[in-house]
């Protein structure tokens, strides 16, 4: 999907970066693997992931 995201832009003469950042920060999130987290678990509320997240993140 993002190849074709990428090209469809590009045939636009449209800038692809921030596509392109967007498939990488999901991407980062993705591979948190925040199922296992909350251990198959839907979380309770929105702020219970962004704190999984900030921990799971390589980025302090």
């Amino acid at each position: 999907m993002e190849k074709v995201l990428v090209a469809t832009l590009n045939e636009m003469k449209l800038d692809a970066t921030m596509a392109k950042a967007v498939k990488t920060k999901l991407q980062s999130i993705a591979d948190m693997n925040l199922k296992n987290y909350f251990h198959g678990n839907v979380p309770t509320h929105y702020s219970d992931v962004l704190v999984a997240i900030s921990e799971r993140s390589t980025i302090k």
